[in-house]
């Protein structure tokens, strides 16, 4: 019963995020400067990465519901094999009574008065009674103890079955969800893309207006000497201050290269070796900058947050559930302290990156995390709204 409510909560969320999918596209108000349209551009990249958070946990949400249906209809063929065999069962004593009752009437039936005339002794005669209407009544009783777990187990397969009917709906509205969601991303990214052509529109005229200016105030100028030495000091002082900082961001990068190598993983206090662990994130580095892409786990082409790190973790042999929480409800719980580079990092139904849906990602170590987001397969600070860290194995 506690699961029909919890799948009927689910199929109302399903309604309630339809309706909200059903709004129309955006469209842009009247913006007179370059400043304002950068305003409307920027609520509206917002507004297609709030929109790529919700298609990502949506399609988390249908990984699970498809991985509870295979387990539901697992239960249901387990059970129907009970079914049959209790009905064999039951076909085995029910011909083995009939058997009895066949041989006892070819034989003559047997009766009170042959019991008697067949007894030497009173003795003899109460053993023949008692052993007669033990046997019946043990062939009765197992028939219908047979009967009974029969009954109950086909009591269990309806029960499932209406279960399976039930996960079977959701995954109908989960799925409908989603292309929705994918049909208001899709018109949000065709606005952004208006949007930021306007921008540049409006820039390169602000520029040219802007040059305008400049060439007429550089004609008033040119009288003056004095002045446009002034000026041509200036820039050569600008100059040398641009060479200055560029070596020194040069000089910085050089010394900060080393920062976007992984972490290099020595020892482990639990799960995957320490070899296992180096494999699952020199795997994982291999696929930065692959695009996010719902439900696929396609290495160099696209993956989603728990398809990448069932791939990485394929590669060091170990094999999990295409689903965040699947994943999450086979790992050990861990502290932060615990974490070891290649344990696994859990947003569980929070507003953390999945927006009210579950996320995954792997840990690198020094604070960092790998994952698959909605701006595709990046490395970066480990960030609020963790609901557990876990350990696989």
């Amino acid at each position: 019963m506690l699961q029909r409510h919890h799948i009927g909560r689910r199929l109302a969320s399903c309604a309630l995020a339809a309706a909200l999918v059903a709004q129309g596209a955006p469209t842009a108000a009247l913006a007179v400067t370059s400043a304002e349209l950068q305003s409307q551009l920027d609520a509206a990249q917002e507004e297609l990465d709030s929109l790529g958070h919700q298609v990502q946990a949506a399609g988390e949400d249908l990984h699970e519901t498809q991985y509870q249906l295979e387990v539901t209809g697992e239960q249901i063929e387990e059970t129907k094999g009970l079914i049959e065999q209790r009905q064999a069962e039951l076909d085995e004593a029910q011909e083995i009574l009939s058997r009895r009752v066949a041989s006892n009437y070819k034989a003559g039936k047997t009766s009170l008065a042959s019991i008697l005339l067949a007894s030497s002794s009173f003795n003899e005669l109460v053993a023949n009674v008692y052993y007669a209407n033990k046997v019946y009544q043990q062939d009765a009783e197992a028939i219908d103890s047979v009967k009974e777990a029969r009954t109950a187990l086909e009591e269990e397969q309806t029960a499932l079955e209406e279960k399976q009917a039930e996960q079977e709906e959701l995954l109908e509205q989960q799925e409908a969800q989603i292309e929705q969601l994918k049909e208001r991303e899709a018109a949000q990214a065709e606005y952004v893309d208006n949007l930021d052509a306007e921008v540049a529109a409006k820039l390169e005229e602000e520029r040219q207006a802007e040059l305008e200016r400049q060439r007429k105030e550089a004609e008033e100028a040119a009288a003056r000497a004095a002045a446009e030495a002034e000026a041509a000091a200036k820039r050569e002082a600008e100059e040398a201050a641009a060479r200055a900082a560029a070596e020194a961001q040069a000089q910085e990068s050089a010394e900060g290269s080393q920062a976007d190598t992984p972490t290099e993983v020595t020892s482990s206090t639990g799960g995957p070796s320490a070899s296992q662990r180096n494999t699952i994130i020199s795997a994982a580095y291999t696929q930065v900058g692959v695009p996010y892409s719902f439900g696929s786990c396609s290495p160099g082409s696209g993956f989603d947050c728990s398809g990448f790190v069932m791939w990485c973790y394929a590669q060091a042999g170990i094999s999990l559930p295409h689903s965040s929480a699947a994943q999450c409800g086979i790992s050990t719980s861990v502290s932060y302290s615990q974490l070891q580079p290649g344990d696994l990092v859990f947003w569980m139904g929070t507003g953390g990156a999945s927006t009210g849906g579950n996320h995954v990602a792997i840990y690198l170590g020094n604070g960092m995390i790998i994952h698959a987001n909605y701006n595709g397969v990046e490395a970066v600070s480990l960030y609020s709204g963790v609901t557990s860290y876990g350990v696989i194995g």
